[in-house]
Formats: structure tokens, sequence, C-alpha cells
């Protein structure tokens, strides 16, 4: 990511915007597992880094007794983003495709973080960005709609929550979208019973859940002029 950045810098004729982007470069981004072939890398994901071969930057990069923490957004749910295309996501809303999901994705991606050679890596997972709020706000929607009533993505995100909680040096955080999204009364009840109920199902209970997070695959900026 680095090196991308560096070639962005160097294609900058702005002074002042390639002085923002040496900036960006300090900051950590997360690694995005939106396919299944992004787990194992190689010619089926365009050449990328797999997911071990990240774990292994990190572990190269750790140094003895001060922590280091990777961060994994889990973005392959079946039927995900049902409000929009942008996701053109792989696996369909349907049995299969859950039981895909929770074999070839969840699975898969549990068994690389438990090898033992990774276990002194802080692993923060954010599980699936615009899965659960679009079964609140988005219910006009037919596929939305679906969704929702089928039980489908609710027991996927619990599988998820399941297999990496129990993964001693992994920590599950729930993607609750930004304020602009759900920050408002007419869905706040709703989305806080839906978001209870999802963590009240897992094997661990709400403890299953180490935290949300907000503002990950769109935001609000914290401060807005033009509000």
């Amino acid at each position: 990511m680095r090196a991308l950045v560096d070639g962005a810098i160097a294609r900058t004729a702005d002074a002042t915007v390639g002085a923002k982007r040496e900036k960006a470069k300090s900051h950590p981004t997360a690694v995005w597992l939106d396919r299944i072939a992004a787990i194992h890398g190689g010619d089926a994901n365009a050449g990328r880094t797999s997911l071990a071969g990240h774990l292994d930057l990190a572990l190269a990069r750790k140094k003895p007794g001060q922590p280091l923490t990777v961060t994994f957004v889990v973005y392959d749910l079946p039927g995900r983003d049902c409000a929009a295309l942008a996701s053109s996501g792989e696996l369909p809303l349907t049995r299969a495709g859950l039981d895909r999901y929770g074999t070839e994705c969840i699975d898969a991606v549990a068994g690389v973080f438990a090898r033992p050679e990774y276990r002194d890596i802080r692993i923060t997972t954010v599980i699936e960005p615009d899965g659960l709020p679009n079964l609140v706000t988005d219910l006009a929607d037919p596929e939305c709609a679906e969704a929702k009533s089928s039980g489908l993505q609710v027991q996927g995100i619990q599988y998820a929550l399941d297999k990496l909680h129990a993964v001693p040096n992994v920590c599950t955080y729930l993607d609750f979208a930004h304020s602009g999204w759900l920050g408002w009364d007419t869905g706040l009840a709703q989305t806080v019973q839906l978001y209870t109920d999802v963590a009240k199902g897992t094997a661990a209970g709400l403890a299953g859940v180490d935290g949300l997070v907000t503002n990950v695959s769109h935001c609000t900026p914290p401060a807005e002029p033009f509000l």
C-alpha cells in the first residue's frame, strides 16, 4: 500500500496535495476480504497478496515486546449490499450461498487466523459492512426485504462472529454504518434491537461482539461545513 501511495506522490504536481498524500501514507488501512479468492491470493485474485501473506508481512514488521494490530474487513455475505449494485457480491442469497460463505469464506479465514505463528498478532475484524444496516432502513427494496425475512444474512453474520471470536487473538467488530444513515430517531430503536438480537444469538452472547465500528464503507465527516 505504501508503494502505491509513493507512486501517486511521484505523479502529483501540486505540492499541497503531495503533502497530504505523504501524510496519508502513515495511516494504517484495512485489508478487505471481499471474495473467497482474496483469502488465497495469487492468480485467482489478480496476483494480490493472500490473507496469510498479509499476516506474514505483519509478522516480519513486529518488534519483540511491542503489540501489532492488523485489521481485516470480512465482506462476502450472501446477497450482500442488497440495496445497491456496487458490491458485485459473488454469493447468492440462498441456503447454498450461506453454506459456501461458512465453509469457503469464514472457516478458511478462521483457519488462517488460528495458525500458531500468528498468535502474537492482534487481529481486528470488521464484520460485513452494510449488512445489518440494510436490514433496518432498506426494507422497501425487495432484495433487502428477502434478506431480512429469510434470516440468511443474520445467520451468516452470527456464524462469522462465532468462528472468529473463538480465536483468542481476534477481535470482532460489527459494522454500524455511519450517523448519516443510522443516526436518525426513526430507525435508531430498530437498529439497536437488531444488533442486540444478533449479538445475543451468538455462542458467547453479547460477549461475542467486541464492539461496533463506523465509517467503514461510506462515511460522515467529523466536521461538515455545509450542514
